[in-house]
């Protein structure tokens, strides 16, 4: 027997939940549509000697009426030398030099595991650098690159993809009690305040997904027979 309490407090306001409303659990009706920023970056504007760093800000929002995944798509359509010397970091996280990325294609794709909720929005961070180090052969005045960054959406289904989206208490409490959660990740698209102790029944993947639960005075609680654990983590900073 597993029993764990885990008390999570946040202070937040929240409004009042009913059981009035219409609860889909995967968000599936309607079509895939998003809105992705594009950003067209060429070398000689953005970078004046070496060492220089550029940073954007590349945004994606779901406008559709169904849950997606996606991905950043890059684009580098010519090469002249200098891409060799430029590093690229998504998130912070270094990705390569765009020589490398673009080594023997002209397109790459960089998959981001955020799933994203209809009205759900989210930014990445994008930088540059034009390496310190890079010798005289990589010159400005010489050779230049232009990348172009955009998007692709994916929707999501839940018995493909064993994912299950919920907005508010309600919603979790509906899954809680009348879904059979296991093997599946129940990813938060709202902030949740508890209105009674929750109890998890049977092992659960919970992603807080940048939001938050507001325990109050009450508990989460882990209470089954089983050897495997069950996970409390967020996909995504804080919304």
């Amino acid at each position: 027997m597993i029993l764990i309490a885990v008390t999570i407090a946040v202070t937040a306001a929240f409004g009042l939940f009913t059981n009035e409303k219409p609860f889909v659990l995967d968000a599936e009706s309607g079509e895939a549509s998003a809105t992705f920023s594009e950003l067209n970056i060429i070398g000689q504007t953005v970078f004046s000697e070496k060492g220089d760093t550029y940073n954007a800000t590349f945004a994606v929002e779901n406008t559709g009426g169904c849950a997606f995944d996606y991905s950043l798509e890059l684009w580098l359509p010519e090469k002249a030398g200098l891409e060799n010397a430029v590093l690229l970091y998504i998130d912070g996280q270094f990705r390569g030099t765009l020589g490398q990325i673009f080594a023997s294609q002209s397109q790459a794709s960089f998959e981001v595991g955020i799933p994203l909720y209809p009205g759900e929005k989210y930014s990445h961070n994008v930088t540059l650098e034009y390496h310190l180090g890079a010798g005289d052969y990589y010159s400005l005045a010489q050779k230049d690159f232009s990348l172009k960054i955009g998007g692709k959406a994916t929707q999501l289904f839940r018995e493909k993809d064993h994912i299950i989206f919920v907005r508010d208490t309600y919603e979790l409490l509906q899954v809680v009690d009348n879904f059979n959660y296991a093997g599946y990740t129940m990813r938060l698209a709202g902030n949740i305040a508890l209105t009674g102790d929750l109890v998890f029944d049977k092992p659960v993947n919970l992603d807080l997904a940048g939001h938050a639960i507001d325990c109050g005075a009450h508990s989460i609680i882990f209470d089954y027979e089983s050897s495997e654990a069950s996970r409390l983590f967020s996909s995504r900073p804080s919304v």
